[in-house]
């Protein structure tokens, strides 16, 4: 039986989360024998929870384009060291592309 990870991103939801993995756990068990296994589960005495934090991509300062994409003029990347914008700053350099300097946030402001 193969189970994928599920995403909780409250404690309130947590329960309800558990209640509809056992729910699938027990439903899997029921299919399994049902196709004629043999088999029979009479207790389960081990359950693993792991829990681990959430912490969900965000925009965050430059970071430098790979060398193999530098040459290739198909990607805007612009330097903004000041701030935490950007996505901003390249949805604008898209928007208002100027002839030099893409990659500068200077250059954008203008």
């Amino acid at each position: 039986m193969n189970y994928t990870q599920k995403s909780t991103t409250h404690k309130s939801e947590i329960s309800k989360q558990l209640d509809k993995n056992l729910e699938k756990i027990h439903e899997s068990i029921d299919t399994f024998q049902k196709e004629g296994s043999g088999w029979q589960n009479d207790y389960t005495d081990h359950w693993l929870l792991k829990i681990y934090r959430y912490k969900p991509l965000a925009a965050s300062s430059y970071i430098p384009t790979p060398s193999k994409f530098i040459g290739k003029r198909a990607i805007l990347n612009i330097k903004n060291r000041l701030d935490n914008k950007c996505f901003l700053w390249n949805i604008l350099a898209f928007l208002h592309l100027p002839k030099n300097h893409v990659n500068l946030v200077c250059v954008q402001t203008r």
